[in-house]
C-alpha cells in the first residue's frame, strides 16, 4: 500500500504546535511567514544575528524530524532549503536565501518525508473506525515513550503515559487531529511557566535586596529555591493527572478522534477505497 502523507493543513497545523512546544508561541505561523524572522524573534535575538540563527538551525532541523517522524541529513535540509554556505555577509542572505526560506518550504520539504499515522478502520465482520484509531494511539504511544510497552483499549492513559511525556503526546495528537481533542489542564500545562515566573521575580527582589545590604544570601538562597521550585513542579506534572474526566482510557480518546471528521480520518477511509 502506497504511503499516506500528511495534507499542507495537518503540517501547518503541526509546525505551530511544534513552535509551541519548543518556543512556547506558534499560532503566528503562517507559510509565508520567513522561518528566519521567526527563530530571531522566539530567541530575542537582533535581526542582525545571522551567524545565531544559523547555528542554531541543525538543532532545529534535528528536532523537527523527530517531531514529524522522519530521518534525514543535516546536509539534505539545507540543500532542498536552499541554504548555500559559506554565507559570505547578511546582505547575501537576505538577497539570495531568505525570500525562499519560508514556513511553505519546510510544509513541502516535510510533505515528501514524512508518512502519516494510520487511523485505518479495522474490519472484522464489520468496519470498526474507533479500532483503527487505537491502533493509530498505540503507533504514536511507542514513538514517544521509544519502547514497546503493551496496553488495551480500556488502559488508563496516565498508566502508560505521565508528565513531559503524556505533553509530548498531546502535542502530536493535537495537529494530527486538527485540534479536535481536549485540551489539557491549563495550570498542568502552564506549572513550568508558572515556577520560572516566580523564580525570576524571586531573583529580582533578591538581586534588590543584595544590592542595598551588599549581603549575597540573598541571591545564594533564591538559587536554592530554583532548584527546589524545578523538582516541585516536575513532580506535580508527573503526578498530577491533567486529564478531562470524560477522556481517561485509551479508548474514550479512540471514540472521541473516531468521531470527527478529520484529516487524520478522512485519508485513512479514502485509501480504503
Amino acid at each position: 500500500m502506497q504511503a499516506v502523507r500528511y495534507t499542507e493543513d495537518q503540517i501547518l497545523y503541526g509546525l505551530r504546535e511544534f513552535w509551541k512546544y519548543r518556543f512556547g508561541s506558534g499560532r503566528q505561523i503562517d507559510l509565508d511567514k520567513r522561518i528566519d524572522l521567526q527563530i530571531t524573534y522566539d530567541n530575542g535575538w537582533d535581526d542582525d544575528d545571522l551567524d545565531e540563527v544559523i547555528s542554531a538551525l541543525p538543532d532545529l532541523f534535528s528536532d523537527l524530524a523527530k517531531y514529524f517522524g522522519f530521518e534525514c541529513s543535516i546536509e539534505e535540509w539545507k540543500k532542498e532549503l536552499g541554504i548555500q554556505e559559506p554565507i559570505r555577509c547578511l546582505e547575501e542572505w537576505e538577497r539570495e536565501i531568505a525570500p525562499h526560506f519560508t514556513f511553505a518550504a519546510l510544509v513541502r520539504f516535510i510533505e515528501k518525508r514524512a508518512t502519516a499515522v494510520l487511523f485505518q478502520p479495522v474490519v472484522i465482520n464489520k468496519e470498526c473506525r474507533p479500532a483503527g484509531v487505537f491502533y493509530g494511539l498505540q503507533q504514536i504511544t511507542k514513538d514517544v515513550i521509544e519502547e514497546s510497552n503493551c496496553f488495551g483499549p480500556s488502559t488508563k492513559i496516565i498508566d502508560v503515559l505521565r508528565g513531559y511525556k503524556l505533553e509530548y503526546f498531546w502535542s502530536q495528537l493535537n495537529w494530527m487531529t486538527e485540534y479536535r481533542i481536549l485540551k489539557l489542564s491549563s495550570f498542568w500545562s502552564r506549572v513550568d511557566e508558572y515556577g520560572c515566573g516566580l523564580f525570576f521575580l524571586g531573583m529580582m527582589l533578591a538581586t534588590i535586596a543584595t544590592a542595598m545590604t551588599q549581603d549575597f544570601t540573598y541571591q545564594i538562597v533564591m538559587i536554592i529555591v530554583g532548584f527546589c521550585v524545578r523538582h516541585v513542579t516536575s513532580l506535580y506534572k508527573h503526578r498530577v493527572n491533567p486529564l478531562p474526566s470524560e477522556l481517561q482510557t485509551f479508548r474514550d480518546l479512540a471514540m472521541l478522534i473516531a468521531a470527527h471528521d478529520c484529516d487524520a480520518v478522512r485519508k485513512c477511509e479514502a485509501t480504503e477505497h
